[in-house]
């Protein structure tokens, strides 16, 4: 029976470090301070050329301004030193169709969240969060639940 969850926790353990490996990259805009989250795309890999998404890739499109589509432009021509993530979304009244955004393009390309730079749209309470999900929360838990079969383990050995 020991046996047997070791080697189910074992599998587990791999599968969640082979997952690990070919982890996404998430890129996500928020505004914490409406716990407003506007959208999450899911990347293969940091974005460090122009890259549209139209909205029916994103992982996530808020319902209230669902983006039709976003584009990571690298060298933004609106304000030069910053990329740019320009979000076109469903005409709405009173609320502009283009919405730009400025980062340091640097920023795209590493682990973090970032406040927009002044002059975005949404500024200063609009964020960009890039993370990768959460799979090492698995193997933490593996490893922990591997732990207690291990001291179990020891436990039925110890003489009475």
């Amino acid at each position: 029976m020991i046996r047997l969850w070791t080697t189910t926790l074992g599998l587990l353990m791999a599968a969640a470090v082979a997952s690990q490996a070919n982890a996404s990259i998430m890129y996500e805009v928020f505004n914490p301070s409406a716990n407003f989250i506007f959208f999450t795309y899911d990347s293969p890999q940091f974005i460090t050329t122009d890259t549209v998404v139209p909205g029916s890739s994103l992982a996530f499109n808020n319902s209230v301004h669902p983006a039709t589509s976003v584009d990571f432009i690298i060298s933004s021509p609106l304000d030069p030193g910053y990329a740019d993530v320009q979000i076109t979304i469903d005409p709405s009244p009173g609320v502009p169709t283009v919405q730009d955004k400025f980062v340091l393009a640097a920023d795209l390309a590493q682990f973090g969240t970032y406040q927009f730079a002044t002059g975005s749209f949404g500024y200063p309470n609009s964020f960009l969060l890039v993370a990768t999900p959460e799979p090492s929360s698995i193997v933490l838990l593996s490893v922990a639940l591997l732990g207690f079969v291990g001291l179990r383990r020891r436990s039925f050995r110890q003489p009475r």
